[in-house]
């Protein structure tokens, strides 16, 4: 596939670039909304939902990492202050090599139907499924609308397929958390409960990789948009791991 150079330490404080297009910020609730909507279809009949609040007058303002948000009023609202439609190589970067990250996620939990055993697995493996493959699109969208290179595996995840393992090896620099070869064959050669458990401690491993990368395009990324998807990243996989770690703990 075609990446972008690992970007050095000093680069990331260069300077940043403006996009040709853009799209709104909502693209990134609505690729969430989708997953959420995919997986409600896949449940059981539960109760009804309840109706939702009405929304609030005030506007939120975003804030930076670990910062609190701020609300104001309509009228009082001029924009987000200290921040535009700019980006830098560390959020083209992160939003690159993100999408390949995700897409090893992508293999591993396609394996999960015919080859684990645990039920709470599957049903679990085909969250994060969803929430990945949206995840993708959102990603090759902001790169497109940036006139950056769109990785082969968001490709293949658009027309359906579960992308190669080919498409997403990066030679001697591999990405945090990714699985090696060795281990996916390992994966795709197992069943039952042995399948379960090298599936946990990989996914565990991987997803430790995602936050990784997230604090890192959270401290030297500007982008507003990626800026909120590696904390959605974050928080989510942070949650996902010890629920990973239950599941493992009861094998």
């Amino acid at each position: 596939m075609t990446r972008l150079a690992r970007i050095t330490p000093g680069q990331r404080e260069g300077t940043a670039v403006r996009p040709t297009s853009d799209r709104p910020r909502t693209a990134l609730c609505a690729a969430l909304l989708g997953g959420a909507l995919a997986l409600a279809g896949c449940g059981n009949e539960g109760p009804e939902p309840e109706e939702a609040a009405a929304p609030s007058s005030s506007v939120l303002l975003p804030s930076g990492p670990g910062e609190d948000t701020e609300r104001v009023d309509p009228e009082d609202y001029e924009g987000v202050q200290g921040l535009s439609d700019e980006w830098n190589d560390v959020d083209a970067e992160f939003m690159t090599m993100m999408i390949a990250h995700h897409a090893q996620a992508l293999e591993m939990t396609a394996l999960v139907p015919a080859r684990a055993e645990s039920e709470q697995l599957k049903t679990f493996a085909e969250r994060m499924h969803l929430a990945q493959k949206g995840e993708i699109g959102y990603m090759a969208d902001w790169l497109e609308a940036r006139d950056q290179p769109v990785p082969q595996e968001a490709r293949e995840v658009a027309e359906g397929e579960i992308p190669s393992p080919d498409t997403h090896s990066h030679g001697e620099t591999p990405m945090p958390g990714m699985l090696s070869q060795e281990e996916m064959t390992a994966l795709r050669q197992t069943e039952g409960e042995e399948f379960d458990r090298l599936f946990l401690e990989g996914m565990i491993v991987h997803h430790e990789g995602a936050l990784e990368m997230s604090e890192g395009a959270q401290a030297h990324g500007i982008d507003l948009a990626v800026q909120e998807l590696a904390g959605h990243v974050h928080s989510d996989q942070t949650a996902e791991i010890s629920r990973l770690e239950q599941l493992l703990d009861e094998l």
